[in-house]
C-alpha cells in the first residue's frame, strides 16, 4: 500500500521529499500486487548516492511501523495528518 517513486536529479542541492495520502488507492504495479495509498516521492541531488539510499531505507523502515502506517491511513483531517507524520519523523530531514 506504499509506493516510493525515487531520482537522483541535477540542478538541486539537497534531498527532497513529498508525502501523500491518496483519496482512494491506485493500482501500482507492485510485486504484491497491492493498490498504493501512501506514496512518499524522493528527489536527491546526482551526487548523493550515499544520502539517496539512506533515505529510502528510512522510508522503508517508517513504513513497516504498522500502527504508524494505520494512524497515517487513519488520520481524520490534513491537520491531523500533518502532525502524526511530523511527530513521528515521516518528514526526513
Amino acid at each position: 500500500g506504499v509506493a516510493v517513486p525515487h531520482a537522483r536529479i541535477d540542478g538541486i542541492n539537497r534531498p527532497v521529499t513529498v508525502f501523500l495520502r491518496l483519496t482512494a488507492p491506485v493500482e501500482f504495479d507492485s510485486a504484491d500486487d497491492l493498490p498504493v495509498e501512501l506514496v512518499f516521492g524522493l528527489l536527491s541531488p546526482a551526487s548523493a548516492g550515499a544520502t539517496h539510499l539512506h533515505a529510502l531505507a528510512e522510508i522503508s523502515r517508517l513504513m513497516r511501523d504498522e500502527a504508524l502506517h494505520e494512524a497515517l491511513l487513519g488520520a481524520d483531517s490534513a491537520e491531523a495528518l500533518y502532525a502524526y507524520a511530523d511527530d513521528h519523523g515521516v518528514f526526513l530531514s
